[in-house]
Order: structure tokens, then C-alpha cells, then sequence
């Protein structure tokens, strides 16, 4: 996988998940070998508190493998990877735990004090005590009865810890795990080089083995359930080489399927295969239940409507560009388009939409080019909103498969080449409102110019705005048939 060599620890909801093993010319190494990695560091040395925090969500340790390791994998493998998993990060309040009560807490709801949630969503995490409590190969019933604090013992230590059985266990080093113990702010639970499950604070001040000398780490990352095994056998020598199929189907031959900086599929090109009924049971669709998809964006099916709610709107009257106070616009989508049974008449499809996945990204007055709109509006938290939003500024720039449409084109100039083979523009408006905003006002807010090819910033109460509704569904929507024509469009079930 890239340069270097991952384990696969099993398959989990149709994911495979992988474990770091090092470089190929080297392998078995930890992500920063021979280091001393601390998970958390206290308050002094930049962590939290006395002894460092056991939130993943929180840890310098995450910080690091998310930004600095991420950005060594290469962008061919990246987009492979699935970049918004839910990781679980339930802890246990009692050390004792076989390898199945390690499974289900994992999967649970309890968290320590300074935690605000038993889930963190990102790209790169660590091994559970499960993973490595199911790695071994042998004597099913006593690592099933054997609480893993005690695998340092007996039949257990040889059968469910050694290395001759568990090809995850490790003599050497203390590795550490996402998995908390709820009663106290700083500790977690890690495989010991003698085979138990052990306490060890995130700035490793306290804990089984103090002091302590090797403790590191393995990146964990969940793929995307199109990637697939190609060829290879699995060992060592031979691995297995892996293949994508992208979860969006095919384009046709007037588009094409593109990957954001954030592993999203994008639909691009001139006229790409994307078409969608939506808002109707019916097995064929037009007008204003008729919708394109954007691309699977967050895990999610993105659409936009094929027709315009307004061709003339203010964003919001009273000239305030925040969407969730809500403007006006929002509202207004609310009323005529959620609760309309002209646009939505499916009782069904409509409990499919989801209103807590919108990303807007307010971006500062130096914007001129992709990134400028994009990093902002991807690093932004989720917003909880109503069920009907908008386009922003990267999804109509990645809409287009124009060769001269490129990370440095300046998207305020007019007639930039992002206008070119893009399916999203539409030559029918002056001027069409996107979801973006300015950050160093509360009034501007971004729109497509239409005429002269340009991307700019108007007053939130110009009323000569045009508005495709835009819409999110639950990520368990998938597509059922269809070819994704205007005269077969797809087909959702759920």
C-alpha cells in the first residue's frame, strides 16, 4: 500500500481495515521506531492536563498520524482510503475483559470524563484490544475465557499472546490502542510485550511498566468498500496488491468521476451519467423530482435539483450571510421545497435525508484558488441545518474536467477554464447563490456568475439570485438500477 508494507486485520461492514507494518525494504517496524511515542503529553508539553488525555479525538498522537504520517501515503492511495470513518472509541470502567467484552465496549457508550464522545470520525486511528485479542490463530476457547489481563500467564500467554499464534503481539514493544479506561482522564489499555492487556497514562507518567523504554504505535486506516484485492498472495514476499473500484458508478463517455483532496467521488465532464429520481416512488422520474448527484461526499449521496427554485431570490433579506440564523433562503427552502409534496412526494424518501451533514466554510478575502475554497470548507465541523441547502464553491469547480481547469486557476477571473466541460454551470441565470461564505463579514456570501464565467461575492440581500435546491442522504442509500440518464435516470433504495 504506497511505499510500504500494511497487515489486513479483517473485513468490518464490507471495509478491509489495515494495520502499518513498515517499510517494505524493512518490514514489522513501528511508525516511528525505536521512539518513545507518547499517545497524549500533559499540559506542560503541549497535551492536556496532569498526565495527558485518553481521547483520540483529542490526542497529539491523532494530531500527528492524521497530518504528518497521512501526507506520506501517496495520493493514488489516499483516495482509497475511506477519510470520514466513524471510529469507535468506547472505553471500560474494569481491566478483566475477555477479547469479546473487549468487542462489544469498544462498540459502546461509555467514555471518560474529559471525552465528548464514544465516536471520532477521521482518517487514521489505532488498533482496538480486540484486534489484537483476535489475532490468534489457536485455542479458540481459552483466549475466548481468559480475561487478557491475565494473557501474561499459562496456556493463555502461549496460545493467545505468543508470537507463534498472535501475529499481532510483540515482545518488544508496548502498543498502543484507542480504547480508554473511563475511570480516570489519562489512562488506556495496551498490549504488553509479555502478552497482557495493561493501564499506561497517555503521557506516559503511570502505568504497568514505568519507566518505560519502547512503546509506539501502528496506524490503523479503514478502505472504502470498493477497493479490492488484485492479485498477490498475501505474504510477505508476494503481497496482495489492491485495485478501486469507485463507489459511484459509471459516468458514460461524456464525463467522468473525479477525487477531491479529501478522498471524495466527484461527477465531472460535460454531461456525465448522474441522473437520480428522487422525491417520487415511482420507477421514472421528471421535473422537479428529477435530481443529479453531486458525488458521495462525507460518506454521503449529494444531489442537486435539475430545476431552479427561484431564478431571482435574495440569500437572506436582512442582508446577514449566516445560513444557519437561518437566512431566509433557508427557510423559504424549508417551507416550498421540503414540506412541498411537488418536490417531494415520497414519504419514504423524504425520512432519507439527513440535515446534520452540511459543510459550508466561511473563506477569508485572499481567495482565488480551488484551495482557497476547499481546505476551509473541508477542515469546518458539521453543522446541523435544515434538510435544504445549497452548492458551494467546490462542488461546482469539481464539476468540471476541463485539462486547464487546475489547482492554480484563479476562479475570480472571468471565463477561468473551471466553466469549461462542467455539467454543473448552467448558461440559464445571471447569477446562481452557492453555500459559501465570507469570513470577514457578516454580508457577503459567494455565487456562480454565469455570463461572465467567474466565481464572486455578492450582498446576502441581492435579490437577482438564482437556487438549485441541494439535498443529503443517509449514507445507507445506495443505488438500485438505472443508468443514470435523463431518460433512465437511477433508481435509490435503501
Amino acid at each position: 500500500f504506497g511505499n510500504d508494507l500494511y497487515r489486513i486485520i479483517g473485513v468490518f461492514n464490507g471495509q478491509m481495515k489495515i494495520i502499518y507494518w513498515g517499510p517494505i525494504s524493512n518490514p514489522g517496524q513501528f511508525y516511528q521506531n525505536d521512539i518513545q511515542t507518547v499517545f497524549d503529553p500533559n499540559s506542560s508539553n503541549g497535551g492536556h492536563g496532569a498526565d495527558g488525555y485518553n481521547d483520540w479525538s483529542q490526542a497529539q498522537l491523532q494530531k500527528i498520524l492524521n497530518t504528518t504520517y497521512w501526507n506520506t501515503i501517496d495520493s493514488k492511495y489516499q483516495m482509497m482510503v475511506d477519510q470520514s470513518h466513524i471510529w469507535n472509541i468506547g472505553g471500560v470502567s474494569n481491566v478483566a475483559n475477555t477479547r469479546n467484552q473487549f468487542y462489544t465496549a469498544e462498540r459502546g457508550n461509555m467514555i471518560s470524563s474529559i471525552m465528548n464522545s464514544a465516536t471520532w470520525t477521521g482518517k487514521v486511528g489505532l488498533m482496538y484490544p480486540s484486534d489484537y485479542g483476535y489475532a490468534t490463530s489457536s485455542a479458540n476457547e481459552i483466549c475466548d475465557s481468559t480475561t487478557m489481563s491475565d494473557w501474561s500467564n499459562g496456556d493463555a500467554n502461549t496460545y493467545c499472546a505468543g508470537t507463534v499464534y498472535n501475529w499481532l503481539a510483540n515482545t518488544s514493544y508496548i502498543q498502543w490502542t484507542m480504547t480508554p479506561w473511563t475511570n480516570y482522564e489519562y489512562y488506556l489499555l495496551n498490549p504488553a510485550p509479555n502478552g497482557f492487556i495493561g493501564l499506561f497514562s497517555a503521557s506516559l507518567s503511570a502505568g504497568s511498566y514505568v519507566p518505560i523504554s519502547k512503546i509506539s504505535a501502528r496506524p490503523v486506516l479503514y478502505l472504502k468498500s470498493g477497493v479490492k484485492i488484485k492479485d498477490g498472495e498475501g505474504t510477505r514476499e508476494k503481497p496482495y496488491e489492491l485495485e478501486y473500484e469507485t463507489e459511484l458508478p459509471n459516468p458514460g463517455n461524456n464525463g467522468t468521476i473525479k477525487v477531491d483532496t479529501s478522498g471524495n467521488e466527484r461527477y465531472a465532464g460535460e454531461n456525465p451519467n448522474n441522473y437520480v429520481c428522487f422525491g417520487t416512488d415511482a420507477e421514472t422520474c421528471s421535473g422537479k423530482q428529477l435530481w443529479r448527484i453531486i458525488g458521495k461526499i462525507d460518506g454521503n449521496l449529494k444531489l442537486i435539483s435539475t430545476e431552479y427554485y427561484s431564478e431571482g431570490i435574495a440569500w437572506d433579506t436582512s442582508n446577514n450571510n449566516s445560513w444557519t440564523r437561518p437566512a431566509s433562503l433557508n427557510t423559504r427552502l424549508q417551507d416550498n421545497v421540503y414540506n412541498s409534496t411537488t418536490w417531494i412526494n415520497s414519504s419514504a424518501q423524504k425520512s432519507w435525508m439527513i440535515n446534520n451533514r452540511w459543510k459550508i466554510g466561511r473563506i477569508g478575502s485572499d481567495n482565488d484558488i480551488l484551495s482557497d475554497f476547499e481546505t476551509p470548507e473541508k477542515n469546518s465541523d458539521f453543522i446541523t441545518s435544515n434538510y435544504i441547502g445549497l452548492m458551494t464553491v467546490t462542488d461546482f469547480v469539481y464539476g468540471s474536467n476541463s485539462d486547464e481547469c487546475t489547482s492554480t486557476t484563479r476562479l475570480r477571473q472571468s471565463n477561468n477554464a473551471c466553466f469549461n466541460s462542467n455539467w454543473i454551470y448552467s448558461k440559464k441565470v445571471f447569477i446562481e447563490w452557492t453555500l459559501t461564505t465570507k469570513s470577514e463579514s457578516s454580508i457577503p456570501v459567494y455565487f456562480i456568475r454565469v455570463d461572465d464565467r467567474y466565481i464572486g461575492a455578492e450582498y446576502a440581500n441581492y435579490s437577482g439570485g438564482a437556487v438549485r435546491p441541494v439535498i443529503i442522504l443517509n449514507s445507507k442509500v445506495k443505488i438500485k438500477n438505472g443508468t443514470g440518464t435523463s431518460s433512465d435516470p437511477y433508481i435509490l433504495t435503501k
